[in-house]
């Protein structure tokens, strides 16, 4: 069975960059979670028509192709997007015109071949705004975070830079900084996670039902972007105990179908509390899996957690 040590050693390849674009607001808006985790489809709007012409970059952003090894195939689901928006981070309430908004975004795998096609996107979104409505904005500039937390300038509106020096950082010395073993942990979910089984939501899941999801994000997003190889039948899950299951189904949002009729739209959020020993390699699955968010449209903000381990 894989020990942490085993995980973090085949991680040291894993690079990625943690950003902040800074927005300054083009006129009032007022933001809640509802706003950000409904940016996938304005993004890719973004995307198409600031990348039109270049379709081979558009689907490495948001399209990743299927690894074409059969086995790959079997061990691995579909590719999702290297970036992962953290709004769970960004200040919900009025934004006043001339305001800043701080939109924080994980980028993993080959940070610097994404870096300015993911700024176009920015760029674009920011003239169509974050709603139909209303939320435009000019993106002034983008920090990175270097090894000490500090986040340093590597691209502005007023200079032109065809390779921004990003600061990159790698898996393998994140997880150095992480837990390296505990005995009771605690998810807590910040925004909805929608998870699908068979096409049907699940409701009021235990640990058993997020583990496959969380093993199947990770791993394939590290063998996607990052080019790390590893099987998900290596993790074996531990015997835990459930000391608190306080999960519950959140509706977020209304969906209006052609006929007019609306359907909620919703994830599980709340917290779960589990006891038992996750020293091997299912912490640093739990820890990857706090980054990488889980479910259905995770790259966009939906299923961030935070764990806590005791």
């Amino acid at each position: 069975m894989l020990k942490y040590n085993d995980i973090r050693s085949l991680l040291t390849q894993a690079e990625f960059a943690h950003l902040r674009f800074e927005c300054r607001m083009d006129e009032s808006i007022d933001i809640d979670m509802s706003t950000l985790l409904r940016l996938r489809r304005r993004m890719r709007t973004a995307a198409r028509h600031v990348l039109q012409g270049r379709p081979s970059i558009f689907r490495k952003m948001f399209e990743p192709s299927l690894p074409a090894d059969p086995l790959a195939l079997k061990r691995y689901q579909k590719g999702a997007p290297a970036f992962v928006l953290c709004p769970a981070v960004t200040r919900s309430g009025r934004y006043a015109k001339g305001e800043l908004l701080q939109l924080e975004v994980m980028l993993f795998g080959d940070v610097h071949a994404q870096m300015l096609p993911l700024i176009e996107v920015f760029l674009s979104l920011g003239a169509a705004g974050l709603r139909l409505d209303s939320g435009r904005f000019v993106l002034e500039r983008v920090t990175s975070s270097d090894a000490s937390g500090v986040f340093l300038e590597v691209w502005n509106t007023q200079v032109v830079q065809h390779s921004p020096n990003i600061p990159l950082l790698d898996l393998g010395w994140w997880l150095g900084g992480q837990a390296q073993s505990c005995c009771q942990f605690e998810l807590e979910f910040n925004t909805p996670a929608r998870l699908l089984t068979r096409g049907k939501p699940m409701f009021t899941p235990e640990f058993k039902h997020l583990y496959p999801f969380m093993l199947r994000r990770v791993t394939s997003m590290l063998y996607i972007h990052c080019g790390v190889e590893l099987d998900p039948l290596m993790f074996e899950m531990p015997d835990l105990v459930c000391v608190e299951n306080k999960l519950y189904w959140h509706d977020w949002r209304e969906l209006r179908g052609d006929s007019g009729a609306t359907n909620p739209l919703g994830g599980v959020r709340g917290s779960l509390h589990m006891r038992g020993d996750v020293a091997g390699a299912i912490l640093p699955l739990l820890q990857l899996g706090s980054v990488m968010n889980l479910g259905k449209n995770a790259a966009f903000g939906a299923g961030s957690y935070r764990l806590s381990c005791r």
